[in-house]
């Protein structure tokens, strides 16, 4: 694939996006409200699981094979099809839940989130331009800005609106999405990942997907190999969030830091602030070089609003 075509991917919006707020998965308990399919009736669940599928095949083929022809759409169709029922991960899934790239390089840090209401209607008070720039800033990528986020928004929201109650007990779609963004951005075990979190309490975070799936996915991928989870929570919890997280990540080889700030921009750049402090850009100890240093002191006492917490 072309860097022009890479290019075009990032910039390309398609029919379904800016997302239209169709129902709220994440809101404030992670409960969804509907407002697009009558939740829970069948038929509203398998039409929505038709387009969902469909839709998945269509961009499988014009972003990897390249080649729209039916017998591609036919293999991308029937594996999409088998992945939601039984859940079981294959090629055509895991390239369709990784990053797209941007400016022809990759992303290559998986960041998990809870607790951000992203189909909030007010333009204002949306968090997905939020999420999508702190996550840049990291060299990061969310569920958002994989092809699935990026191209098929709405027929997944209508696939979770029809599909929540006893329609379909036996589809997990909020686990199967869990896995497979997981599998994927862990597959390389990056030393780093991240977690947005906007939960104010123990028992909500415990309430999540993160929580109940992609941690014990987490755990089992860094058995024996050590990694950093980089936090970042706008409700000044760290702690919390912390002991929570260690519930089920275990192992002595983890390494947490936690960022907090009264939003996620600010909690990434403290994280930022503190790589270029170690890398030492200071480069000899002339008059001009303290002068430097102490403003930078003078400064970091302004910042009363962020926190950093580093634990072992």
């Amino acid at each position: 694939m072309s860097s022009s075509e890479e290019n075009n991917q990032e910039n390309n919006q398609e029919d379904d996006t800016p997302r239209m707020p169709l129902f709220s998965y994440v809101g404030p308990n992670d409960e969804a409200t509907p407002r697009g399919p009558r939740a829970g009736l069948v038929e509203d669940c398998n039409r929505s699981l038709v387009s969902f599928k469909e839709k998945l095949a269509q961009i499988f083929t014009r972003y990897y094979t390249a080649d729209e022809n039916p017998r591609e759409y036919s293999i991308a169709l029937n594996n999409i099809e088998s992945w939601l029922t039984s859940g079981k991960l294959n090629n055509v899934v895991t390239f369709l839940f990784s990053a797209i790239p941007i400016n022809g390089k990759t992303p290559t840090v998986p960041i998990f989130w809870s607790g951000f209401w992203i189909e909030d209607p007010d333009a204002t008070r949306n968090p997905v331009n939020t999420i999508n720039t702190a996550a840049k800033m990291l060299n990061g990528y969310t569920t958002l800005t994989t092809y699935v986020g990026r191209y098929a928004p709405r027929q997944q929201d209508n696939v979770w609106t029809a599909c929540i109650t006893n329609a379909r007990r036996n589809l997990s779609i909020g686990a199967y999405i869990s896995t497979a963004f997981a599998s994927q951005g862990l597959k390389d075990h990056p030393l780093e990942i991240g977690y947005f979190v906007n939960k104010e309490h123990a028992e909500q975070i415990r309430n999540t997907d993160f929580y109940k799936t992609e941690l014990n996915l987490i755990s089992s991928f860094y058995l024996d190999n050590p990694f950093t989870i980089n936090i970042f929570s706008i409700n000044q919890n760290c702690v919390e969030v912390v002991n929570v997280l260690k519930e089920k990540l275990t192992s002595p080889n983890i390494t947490f830091k936690c960022y907090a700030g009264v939003n996620l921009i600010d909690c990434v750049q403290e994280k930022l602030n503190e790589d270029n402090r170690k890398g030492g850009k200071i480069r000899c100890k002339t008059k001009k070089s303290k002068k430097h240093k102490k403003t930078k002191k003078s400064k970091k006492t302004k910042k009363s609003k962020n926190k950093k917490y580093n634990y072992k």
